[in-house]
């Protein structure tokens, strides 16, 4: 059986702390990062990257891991991590983490996009407004080859 999921190798656990450390400063929540490796669209476009709230049996089968388990799963599209450069990584990422709301009672939410993406990315983003569009090309050309092979 070919197991969908992988852990998360380190490199995203290292992009997340230089984008906790500049942007998110304040997050203290628990996050597993883990890979997806097959394709993944939803409404007709290629998903790179998805935030999931934990509920109460996520946290319970991964309390061995961390204590309490995660309260949010970030799962990034295998093939969209190799392929991205740098600064797309940190867009994917610090996008993913704008999904991560606390209400005032100290619940995990969801937080839903602005628009199709949050304002301020759209404005983090004005030098390069096309990188989501220009990955997803690269990211299916490869799912394209793979299936080819």
């Amino acid at each position: 059986m070919v197991i969908r999921y992988m852990d998360d190798d380190g490199s995203i656990k290292e992009v997340f702390e230089k984008v906790r450390k500049k942007y998110f400063k304040n997050l203290t929540a628990k996050i597993k990062f883990v890979f997806d490796t097959k394709k993944k669209s939803s409404s007709g476009k290629l998903v790179l990257a998805r935030c999931k709230l934990a509920n109460e049996m996520l946290r319970y089968l991964t309390q061995d891991e961390i204590e309490e388990g995660y309260d949010y799963f970030i799962i990034i599209d295998k093939i969209a991590w190799d392929v991205a450069e740098e600064d797309d990584k940190i867009r994917l990422l610090r996008h993913e983490l704008r999904h991560i709301y606390i209400d005032e009672k100290g619940n995990y939410k969801l937080a839903p996009h602005d628009i199709e993406d949050f304002l301020i990315e759209i404005e983090l983003n004005k030098d390069k407004p096309d990188w989501r569009n220009n990955l997803a090309t690269m990211v299916d050309i490869v799912y394209d080859q793979n299936k080819n092979d």
